[in-house]
């Protein structure tokens, strides 16, 4: 994607009510790209008040590739349809710094150290955090996408059956805790 020099905000947007003062829209999209790739597409989307009224002020994309096998981002671009200022899409390039980012513990932190604050843009620091937290969520998904059956089992079996394959989910979350009743529940 290549970015869009001299961004900068357009076109009127409608406010959902009254008394809004500032709308955020992020989503995200996750796809299998081959085998043991993933494509996360994230876009968002803020209006609000500014010169000329209420408006989009940033529209902003960024696609992530992701190896399963090693849960590397192994590439990374963005765009910006949409920004406040004519520099914004400068720190396009910036993105660099995730390639070769394990999303795995520790993911956040060290997506805060390379785009954290001055660092970056703001959002595209929170894009690439959607990036983390959807890829986990959809390696389920993936299995049971290509598993026959999985999506027909109960809940304990099926959870049994991810954790057997992704061991890596234990500690992931409180629900997931080593400590926690699920886990217990599952190994039982």
């Amino acid at each position: 994607m290549d970015p869009t020099p001299g961004a900068g905000p357009r076109g009127p947007a409608t406010p959902s009510s009254p008394d809004t003062v500032y709308e955020r829209d992020i989503r995200t999209t996750v796809e299998a790209a081959g085998p043991d790739l993933l494509r996360v597409t994230a876009r968002l989307h803020d209006d609000t008040y500014a010169d000329g009224g209420f408006q989009a002020i940033h529209d902003m994309t960024l696609v992530a590739t992701v190896d399963l096998r090693t849960m590397e981002i192994v590439d990374v671009d963005a765009s910006m349809a949409n920004s406040p200022h004519g520099t914004c899409p400068v720190t396009i390039l910036d993105l660099r710094r995730v390639v070769g980012l394990r999303i795995a513990a520790g993911f956040f932190g060290e997506l805060r150290r390379r785009l954290g604050g001055p660092r970056s843009c703001n959002h595209l620091h929170t894009l690439t955090q959607q990036v983390g937290t959807v890829v986990a969520l959809s390696y389920a998904a993936l299995r049971t996408m290509r598993t026959p059956g999985l999506a027909d089992l109960g809940a304990e079996d099926f959870f049994g059956e991810i954790l057997e394959a992704e061991p890596r989910v234990v500690n992931s979350c409180k629900i997931w805790a080593a400590d926690g009743d699920l886990v217990a529940r599952i190994r039982a």
